[in-house]
């Protein structure tokens, strides 16, 4: 199955702890119930059911290119000689669509047992961030 999710790429943070409560980042939890609403509508859409067994996951995020770049960077951007090395992180990334795909795409996450994750920015400016995710039963 493969798919995407438009919306801004944030950072998965592991929730914090203080007078017996755990508390979680509002942007993180809103991103992730995006992409598990989008996983789910996908599937519906697709008469699918979630994976069980092992699983490959796939994961690119396309982030959109700063409107702070200089025209030679951008031009670099496009021709794919300039790679986005800057914050979130890959596994940062893949956790958070790991979580959030989990009992929708696939049974458990520890079924995952090959993930790639790459970053990029999208080859024209202006164009909105999204994530590709392909998952595929590894049997």
């Amino acid at each position: 199955m493969k798919f995407y999710v438009i919306h801004e790429i944030i950072s998965y943070k592991n929730p914090k702890f203080g007078n017996g409560h755990a508390y979680s980042d509002e942007r993180v939890k809103e991103y992730q119930e995006f992409i598990s609403w989008s996983a789910k509508k996908y599937m519906m859409r697709n008469n699918l059911v979630a994976l069980d067994g092992a699983i490959k996951l796939s994961i690119v995020a396309y982030f959109k290119i700063p409107k702070s770049f200089k025209k030679s960077i951008i031009k670099l951007i496009s021709d794919g000689d300039y790679p986005h090395i800057v914050k979130p992180d890959c596994t940062n990334i893949q956790k958070g669509v790991e979580d959030a795909l989990k009992d929708i795409c696939f049974k458990d996450d520890s079924s995952v047992i090959d993930i790639r994750t790459r970053k990029e920015y999208r080859k024209n400016i202006g164009q909105e961030s999204y994530i590709d995710i392909e998952i595929i039963g590894a049997n």
